[in-house]
Order: structure tokens, then sequence, then C-alpha cells
């Protein structure tokens, strides 16, 4: 914050300076005065410049946070809505249930590979699959531990969500 306050102070201070420079030299204006006050100008160009290039990065940067917050929200009602054994007709759930994560996982995978190749690389990294406990805590069931056919797509569920709460934490070095 203090760093913003610096930058925002720096443009007006420059052109006080600039005005109280030009106001002292119009009346006497030497080769000298001329090359201060094109200094001056130079100054409050690179200046503006900069801060313009720094507020165009945070508004892309906070678009793309919200992007992989969105998938992170998905991600999430995917990971809640994990069929709960004993439940009638619970083959044709968990075959819808993967399928959803499935296509989640394919729409996630290209959005982030136009936004950023290092994004993507992150997202598709499974990498600790197989340590991810096969109970689920559902706080709305009992506990319940997952049967053989959705262990394997819930693991790697957990492991994307991991991925993109990653990628929104390191957001500047991702896109």
């Amino acid at each position: 914050m203090a760093h913003r306050k610096r930058r925002n102070i720096k443009l007006p201070v420059s052109m006080a300076m600039s005005v109280d420079a030009a106001r002292r030299f119009l009346g006497d204006l030497r080769p000298a005065d001329w090359l201060i006050i094109c200094i001056e100008l130079a100054f409050l160009i690179v200046v503006a410049a900069q801060w313009i290039v720094d507020a165009i990065h945070k508004r892309r940067l906070q678009k793309r946070r919200n992007e992989v917050f969105a998938l992170l929200l998905e991600a999430n009602k995917l990971r809640a809505s994990t069929p709960v054994p004993f439940t009638e007709h619970l083959d044709y759930a968990i075959v819808d249930w993967v399928l959803s994560v499935e296509k989640w996982r394919k729409t996630a995978s290209a959005l982030l590979a136009v936004r950023s190749e290092r994004a993507a690389t992150r997202f598709m990294l499974i990498v600790s699959a197989n340590t991810k406990d096969a109970t689920v805590y559902d706080p709305f069931h009992s506990s319940f531990v997952l049967t053989a056919d959705q262990l394997q797509c819930y693991q790697m569920l957990l492991c994307h969500i991991d991925n993109l709460s990653t990628i929104m934490e390191m957001a500047e070095s991702y896109f």
C-alpha cells in the first residue's frame, strides 16, 4: 500500500516541479534551462507510462484470477456432489459424476491453455493423487469411503483443486 501511495504522489510532485521550473525559466531561457525542462518532461512521460502499464497488468491479472476462481468454485461443487454410497442407482450416479468431472477438467484445461501454458501445465500436474484420502468427509452426510470406480477420479479432482489454488495464489508467476 505504501508503494502505491508513493507512486500516486510522484506524478503530482513532478508536475509541480515542472511548472515551477517553467515559471522560473520563462524570463531568461538558456540552453541549460531547456535541457532541464526536457529532462523533467521525459521523467513525467516515463512515470505516466509505468503507471499505465502497471494498471493494465493489474487489471489483466485480476481478470485471470477471477477466471481461475470460477473454475475453483465449479470444482468444489463437483467435489461436494460426490455420489454417496448406499443410494439408489449408485452406478449411474457415479458414471454421471465421473463424466461431469472429466468435462470440467477438459474445459478448465482448455481455458488455462489459452491463457497461459505454465498455468495449464501446473493444472494438469498430478503428483500425489495416491496420497489423497479415500474417505470423503461431508458435513451433510456421515463420512464415507469411495468405491473403486470413483476413487481415482476423486483423487485427481482434489489434485486439480490444489493446483488451481496454487495458480490463484501465485497468479503473477503464471499469467
